[in-house]
């Protein structure tokens, strides 16, 4: 299964040993978590009776993100249910979207018809033809990062020479 990185770690815990049904167990939570909030754990040491664990969180579609206590306790409550007598300590990497990351054909809709920008004056300032910026626009065809990011800093860059 390998959804927790470093998970065979625990083999050497002796004070509270973990049972190879409890290790899959442990590794189906963790599929929750990856699905819910992205989260991957990687068991970085084991020295009896501490235990670090990194859970790292990656972009979530769906913008649900998690905090960083949010973060540490959910794990430390995961982890914790097999491994009773250690003391296990969590080092959260939260995951901070980008500013870009809010556009979307709404956003980008509004944000046009805000700023007074047309559909030709977009086309001359980005080079890119008015069909693809119009399947753009309609959700016809999903932008990926690098298209949001040209669309939010060239909105910012509008946006500053009003001001």
């Amino acid at each position: 299964m390998n959804r927790i990185k470093g998970l065979r770690k625990l083999s050497v815990l002796k004070a509270d040993p973990i049972s190879g049904e409890s290790l899959d167990r442990l590794e189906n939570e963790a599929l929750y978590y990856k699905e819910y909030w992205n989260l991957e754990f990687e068991i970085r040491g084991v020295q009896e009776p501490f235990i670090l664990i990194i859970a790292i969180q990656g972009e979530v579609l769906n913008q649900n993100y998690a905090d960083q206590d949010t973060i540490i306790m959910e794990t430390k409550r995961m982890f914790g249910k097999f491994i009773v007598k250690a003391n296990i300590h969590v080092r959260a990497i939260i995951n901070i979207p980008s500013p870009p990351s809010i556009v979307n054909s709404e956003w980008l809709t509004e944000s046009m018809l805000d700023a007074g920008i047309l559909m030709s004056e977009l086309q001359a300032a980005t080079g890119i033809d008015k069909k693809t910026l119009q399947d753009w626009i309609s959700d016809r065809i999903p932008m990926n990062r690098p298209v949001k990011a040209m669309f939010y800093y060239y909105l910012l860059y509008r946006e500053k020479l009003r001001d």
